[in-house]
């Protein structure tokens, strides 16, 4: 993964904390990595890198499912 941003790809802006949440993989050249701030990923409902299926790709934003219990509500918990 690349060094940690203080940006958030999701809402186009900076943020304090970013979190991981997929990877861009190139042919070519460095990829990189697209983060999300945390109300984001709680907003949107975006699983973490570090959180997602091992059977998901890792270039692709995973969603939780509507109806996760840590979605329940709409809020990640963690803010």
């Amino acid at each position: 993964m690349s060094a940690r941003s203080n940006w958030c790809n999701t809402h186009r802006g900076p943020t304090e904390r970013a979190i991981a949440v997929a990877v861009i993989e190139v042919n070519s050249g460095p990829g990189g990595t697209v983060w999300s701030c945390p109300d984001c990923v709680a907003r949107y409902g975006i699983v973490p890198l570090d959180e997602q299926s091992p059977d998901h790709p890792a270039s692709r934003i995973q969603y939780r499912t509507p109806g996760s219990p840590r979605d329940a509500d709409g809020a990640s918990g963690g803010r």
